[in-house]
């Protein structure tokens, strides 16, 4: 059995047991403590939505309709300088994804449909007469806003 502390090769055997006992509680409580944190810190940020005008479009082969697109907090204050991504979820964008910047009145505007003329021109499968467009925020950089829930669809119907 060795004499002395420094002599002592033993590892954790060597240990008094309740240092072992403490090591172990203060891992554990910093375990569970850090996702805490993280928490916290994305308190003090603040959600973002588009609210499209009119949420419904129909447009005719050839024809496109005006949308705009309102970006504010959930509280309704305006952003500005927030990018908005606009693709396809169940009509295809062929043009896309496309990006669009909201400006001083924290809005975007463009014209959308089958037109060659179109923004944001779409292709819809044969024998689909309607379909979804996504809206996507990403946030003004340096900014406490985050665009963690899902946005509304904009719902294009087709005639003819």
């Amino acid at each position: 059995m060795p004499s002395g502390f420094r002599s002592d090769e033993r590892a954790v055997e060597g240990m008094p047991i309740r240092l072992l006992v403490a090591v172990t509680v203060g891992v554990a409580a910093f375990g569970l403590l850090v996702p805490m944190a993280d928490q916290v810190e994305q308190a003090d940020r603040t959600e973002l939505t588009v609210e499209p005008e009119p949420r419904q479009v129909t447009v005719e082969p050839g024809d496109t309709a005006t949308v705009r697109l309102d970006v504010a907090t959930s509280d309704g204050q305006p952003v500005r300088a927030a990018t908005l991504v606009v693709t396809g979820r169940s009509v295809s964008v062929e043009n896309g994804p496309l990006i669009f910047e909201t400006g001083a009145n924290s809005t975007v505007s463009f014209d959308i449909g089958a037109s060659p003329t179109a923004d944001v021109r779409l292709s819809f499968r044969p024998q689909q007469s309607h379909g979804t467009v996504q809206l996507r925020i990403v946030p003004p950089s340096n900014s406490e806003y985050v665009d963690d829930l899902s946005n509304p669809d904009l719902t294009v119907r087709r005639t003819g």
